[in-house]
This record gives C-alpha cells, structure tokens and sequence, in this order.
C-alpha cells in the first residue's frame, strides 16, 4: 500500500486511525498523523500542527483535479 516516496509523514483523517493501518505505516519508516477518534478509550498521541496543515495538501490535490 505504501511505496517509499521518500515522505516523512503520512496525514489522514480520524477514520483511519485503526491501530492495523498504523501500524502498517510505521511498519515503512513513516510517522502516522492521525488524530484518535473523539471516543477512544485510550488516545494515541498526533502531531496536531501538522495535522492542522493538511488543508494545504487537499488544496494542492484539489487544484489539479
């Protein structure tokens, strides 16, 4: 699923924080941001200002579509 793209970070929104799909991720060397779902028992950690940036990404995949 993941090819080594030479990304440092991998930014999806909270209905992929299953602990398979990250782990899968970390599994290739890529930090995961992904924000825990509001109902977790027990939430993982994210980086939020990245996660807060990730507009710009869907911005730039928007404008070329």
């Amino acid at each position: 699923m993941i090819v080594d793209l030479g990304f440092d970070y991998v930014v999806v929104d909270r209905s992929y924080t299953a602990q398979d799909f990250r782990d899968c991720i970390a599994a290739s060397g890529v930090e995961a941001v992904i924000p825990p779902k509001r109902n977790a028992k027990y939430p993982h950690n994210y980086d939020t200002w990245r996660y807060r940036e990730r507009h710009l990404g869907e911005c730039f995949m928007i404008n070329f579509t």
